[in-house]
This record gives structure tokens, C-alpha cells and sequence, in this order.
């Protein structure tokens, strides 16, 4: 007698084989949304970078002759955003400036759903992206309360 159907290991090794390539599609769609997501940092990053270069060229007297609490006040993340047309999230982003006169921008990760892969991808472009990260104590002594996992931190001056 010849049967015409599937028997039950036969569809069990075909559910195997579609699950198993399910989940390398969504790993990797993952993956990818990760990469992009640094990547939009990255680019952020940047951005602010050429914006504090305009400004500093508009206000470098008012930024040189001012006390550090007069330029703290001056100056905000606002002033540097305005410089920008693709304008990155505001909440996200800080503008420090620390007792030395540095401007750094501070970007906040802890509240993202792929916190701990963005933290991992954003390690490996720390030299080549000017990053500065959680153990680099002595170049944030005075951001101690930036110098956290939860901040990746870029020097503008």
C-alpha cells in the first residue's frame, strides 16, 4: 500500500528547517538595525562636531574673554543645534563644558531597547570616531557624572 501524504517526521524536519531560517533572518535584520542605529550616532556625532566649529568661529570672542559659568550659560545644546539640518533627538544629547574650558557632548544610551549592543558596536568605532567611553577615567575626571556605561562622550575643544 502506498501512501500519498507526508509522514510526521517529514513535516517536523520541515518546521526545523523553516524555524531555523526564520531566526537567522531576524538576527540579522537585528543586527542591521543595530549597525544603522550606531551609525546615526556616529553621524550625530559628526554633525555636532562641524556645528561647534561654526560657532566657535561666530563666538570665539564671547567663548575666549567669558567666564566658564558665563559661557556654560550662553551656550547650550540649542546653540549648537541650530547650526544643524537633519536637528539629532535633543534628549539624548548633552553639551558639557567643564571647569577647564573642554566641550564635550555626551550622548545618552541607557534608555534604548538595544542598549547592550549599541554599547558593544559603538567600542569598536571609539578610536576612529574620537569616542570616549566608561573607563577612560582620567579623560572624563571632570565628567564624573557622564563617565557612566550609560553615556558615550565626544571631545569638541
Amino acid at each position: 500500500m502506498k501512501h500519498s501524504g507526508l509522514t510526521l517526521v517529514e513535516i517536523l524536519f520541515a518546521a526545523l528547517i523553516i524555524s531555523v531560517l526564520a531566526s537567522i533572518i531576524l538576527f540579522s535584520s537585528t543586527e542591521s538595525k543595530t549597525t544603522a542605529q550606531v551609525n546615526n550616532i556616529i553621524n550625530d556625532f559628526e554633525s555636532i562636531r562641524m556645528a561647534y566649529s561654526l560657532l566657535y568661529s561666530e563666538a570665539d570672542n564671547d567663548i575666549n574673554n567669558s567666564d566658564i559659568e558665563t559661557v556654560r550659560k550662553r551656550f547650550t545644546i540649542d546653540s549648537l543645534l541650530k547650526y544643524i539640518n537633519d536637528v539629532p533627538d535633543k534628549k539624548k544629547y548633552s553639551l558639557i563644558i567643564d571647569n577647564s574650558g573642554s566641550w564635550f557632548i555626551s550622548y545618552r544610551i541607557d534608555d534604548t531597547p538595544d542598549a547592550s549592543r549599541i554599547k558593544r558596536k559603538l567600542e569598536g568605532h571609539r578610536k576612529s570616531s574620537g569616542l570616549f567611553g566608561s573607563d577612560d577615567g582620567e579623560n572624563l575626571s571632570s565628567l564624573k557624572e557622564y563617565s557612566k556605561q550609560d553615556y558615550v562622550i565626544v571631545k569638541l575643544r
